[in-house]
């Protein structure tokens, strides 16, 4: 494994540059440092739900209002997936 890279050779930080997230309904953005460490976040490599960016933000799914909401990211994810599978099978 390369330095500063991780399991999947991805930087392990790649920088303010991948911090643009949807800020708001229908608005994309970059988020205030100030923000970012407000939202929480679940960490898909640790199974563990984050205030703030306290890890490798390639692990990230968020951000999330609530630590609930980021405790059911993969279920929310489920849920999507299992709805886009029932709308293509429709359409």
């Amino acid at each position: 494994m390369e330095p500063g890279t991780d399991d999947r050779g991805l930087p392990d930080d790649p920088g303010p540059a991948s911090r643009t997230t949807r800020a708001g309904p229908g608005t994309v953005g970059p988020m205030t440092d100030e923000r970012i460490e407000s939202q929480w976040w679940y960490n898909d490599k640790t199974g563990e739900v984050e205030q703030g960016l306290k890890s490798t933000n390639r692990h990230h799914i968020g951000p999330f209002a609530t630590r609930d909401e980021a405790a059911h990211a993969l279920d929310r994810i489920q849920s999507n997936n299992e709805r886009a599978d029932a709308a293509d099978t429709e359409g």
